[in-house]
C-alpha cells in the first residue's frame, strides 16, 4: 500500500548522496519520493513517477546474491515543489473521468 496518500511511496536512507530505489514489484503508475534521513529530520529530496523511475539508465544489479533494482540519482528526479501541482493535476483528471 502506498506510504502517503492513495499513490505516494516514500523511500528513505541514511546516505547523504544516496539514491532512490525502485523494485520490479513497485507501481509504474506511483510517485516514488526521496528522504534522507538525519535523526530526527527527514530531507525530502526530491520525486518521479514508478514509469520514469523503470528506465535502463537506472538499472543497477549489484550481483551479490540481491535482485536488480532501478536506483535514482537525487540529481534526476524532479523539485518537491512540482509535487503538489502534479498531485492537483492528477486528481483534477481522476475527478473529470468520474463524472464521464
Amino acid at each position: 500500500l502506498p506510504d502517503v496518500g492513495s499513490n505516494i511511496q516514500v523511500r528513505s536512507t541514511s546516505l547523504e548522496k544516496g539514491k532512490l530505489i525502485v523494485r520490479a514489484r513497485d507501481n509504474p503508475e506511483e510517485i516514488y519520493v526521496l528522504g534522507i534521513e538525519k535523526t530526527p529530520l527527514v530531507s525530502f529530496r526530491g520525486w518521479i513517477w514508478g514509469s520514469e523511475a523503470k528506465q535502463d539508465e537506472h538499472w543497477f544489479n549489484p550481483n551479490n546474491g540481491m535482485p536488480g533494482a532501478w536506483f535514482v540519482a537525487q540529481n534526476k528526479l524532479r523539485d518537491m515543489n512540482e509535487l503538489k501541482t502534479t498531485l492537483e493535476q492528477v486528481r483534477s483528471i481522476t475527478l473529470g473521468k468520474e463524472g464521464e
